[in-house]
Parts: structure tokens; C-alpha cells; sequence
């Protein structure tokens, strides 16, 4: 806590049974009003052969911020997100997606919401469901409609308008939130085959990188120090170095790792045979399985 800036974030990993204690120790430390959130991270895709009652598919990773003063980031949009914007009308504003013109309000609860709208080719007046209506007032709809935002289908005909969402005009990003799926950010499997490019020779199952390139979105920072003081074999310095090599960033990290043998073999040491080794190995370069080198 005292490393942290009034800024920072910290992330820790916990399964059940220690995470109703770490919670309680962490509202003493940082405050229960630091809390975050308790992520949910699908680190298995199946169950495990040797589940003998409740198989857990997830681990948690609490968050708590500093202080107040840090802002959690927009998470890059996905290639699934973008592609749904399109530009069917080839519209000067460019890319657009089709949203849905009511709310969840009925008529009783919000009247002034409740009002025909003229559908411009055919003259009919649409009027929203009663458990339905409009999502904006009269006095918004008719900028919209001056604004050329309205949109009735390809043919212009239908019954039911929708709003032109310019992609232009979004926060260019993804809401954060608890569910981190596995196709998302990764899981055990992957971060062992990870592993396993660099280091053939090892059978250890770390995080993924894409897990902690996730969180260190949701921080935010394109400068930020990273610390990681059960560093295990290295994924958060992997991370890190990828991301700066995505976006331009610059954040730099400390490990702090065990100098205990690995599961494996007694005469490896994790902290410079495996942890130090990766990182070395993801800075300089290096040859994976398949003979094909690796920048």
C-alpha cells in the first residue's frame, strides 16, 4: 500500500479459500469504500477429471484502488465490436450502429416520452407500446431528425425507427466488468503453452499474459510503474513489454520472485531459471517450438 501512488490500483488473485479473508483484510487496509471490484476470471474452458464435488471454473482477482483519485481506463475494443458499426447509407460521419429509440419506461411512468412520431415515407404516425416508450423527448427527437440520425431500414420503411450511433461520436472503448471469460483474457492452458514457447522444458502453470495485459488497461497508465511482488515466472514483465510494444507505452516493472526450486526439477531455481530466464528471453528474442524466431 505504501508503494502505491494516490492513483494506483492493485489486482490480487485468490481462490475460495482464502478470498473471504483476503476481502476482509483488504477493506482494513485500503478501505472498504477502495473496493473496486471482485473480478470473476474463467481461467478453465471444462472440468477438471478430478472434480469431486463442485468444479471451480474461476478464480477472483479483488481490486482496490489508492485513493479516489484513480480512474479506471476503457478497455480497447475487439475487432467483434468495431465490425458491428457499419456504413450502410454512406453517410459523411462515417461508420454508424442502428440503437433502439425506447426506454424501459411505461407511458404511466413517463408521459411526456409517450408521442407519435411521423415515419417519413410512408406518413403513418408510430407511436411507442405503452410498456415501451420513446427514449428521448419531442424536442430531441426533432434534432435528430434535422440531424439526419433517425433510421428506418434500407428501404425506408420501417415501422420502427432507430438511432444512428456514429462510432465518431462513442468513447472510443469497452466498459470494464466483473466477468473476465476466458476468451477474453485467457486461460491456464494458454498461459502454460505460453510458457512452454519460451521454455520448453518446463510443466508450470502461470497466468496468461492476455489476463494481466487486461487489468493493466483498466489502470490505464501508458507510464505506470508495475509491481509485482509474487512475480512466479514472469507474465507480468511478458505483459508489460507486449502492451508497450502494442500501444507506444513506456511502463516499466520490478519482479519480486522466490528463489525456491521449481515442481519440476530441484535444481532449477524459479527466480533466475525461469522468471529472470523468460524475461531475458521475451527481451531479446528467441526461437520457439517450431524453429521460427521470435522478435
Amino acid at each position: 500500500k505504501e508503494l502505491l501512488t494516490e492513483d494506483g490500483v492493485i489486482f490480487v488473485s485468490i481462490d475460495d479459500n482464502e478470498g473471504a479473508h483476503l476481502r476482509l483484510l483488504m477493506d482494513h487496509v485500503f478501505g472498504e469504500s477502495n473496493h473496486l471490484c471482485t473480478f470473476a476470471w474463467e481461467k478453465r474452458y471444462s472440468p477438471p477429471p478430478d472434480t469431486k464435488d463442485i468444479c471451480y471454473l474461476h478464480e477472483s482477482v479483488l481490486a482496490y484502488r489508492a485513493s479516489p483519485a484513480f480512474v479506471r481506463q476503457l478497455l480497447p475494443m475487439t475487432s467483434e465490436q468495431s465490425d458491428r458499426y457499419k456504413n450502410p447509407d454512406k453517410d459523411k460521419r462515417g461508420a454508424w450502429k442502428a440503437m433502439d429509440y425506447t426506454c424501459r419506461y411505461t407511458a404511466d411512468e413517463r408521459p411526456n416520452l409517450y408521442y407519435p412520431i411521423r415515419q417519413p415515407n410512408t406518413g403513418e404516425d408510430i407511436w411507442p407500446k405503452r410498456t415501451r416508450v420513446w427514449g428521448m423527448s419531442r424536442e430531441v427527437h426533432e434534432r435528430n431528425v434535422a440531424e439526419g440520425r433517425i433510421w428506418w431500414g434500407v428501404k425506408g420503411t420501417n415501422s420502427v425507427p432507430a438511432l444512428k450511433n456514429f462510432m465518431s461520436e462513442i468513447q472510443q472503448g469497452m466498459m470494464p466488468v466483473s466477468l473476465l471469460k476466458h476468451d477474453l483474457v485467457g486461460h491456464t492452458d494458454e498461459a502454460a503453452k505460453e510458457l512452454r514457447e519460451l521454455l520448453p522444458e518446463l510443466k508450470f502453470t502461470p497466468k496468461p499474459t492476455r489476463l494481466i495485459r487486461h487489468l493493466l488497461n483498466i489502470a490505464g497508465d501508458k507510464n505506470a510503474l508495475v509491481l509485482d511482488f509474487f512475480a512466479g515466472s514472469g507474465t507480468t514483465a511478458h505483459a508489460v513489454l507486449n502492451l508497450n510494444k502494442e500501444d507506444g507505452g513506456r511502463r516499466r516493472f520490478i519482479l519480486v520472485s522466490s528463489t525456491e526450486a521449481t515442481a519440476d526439477a530441484s535444481d532449477k531455481n524459479l527466480c533466475r531459471d525461469v522468471c529472470a530466464e523468460r524475461v531475458r528471453r521475451v527481451i531479446s528474442g528467441y526461437t520457439n517450438k517450431k524453429g521460427q524466431a521470435i522478435e
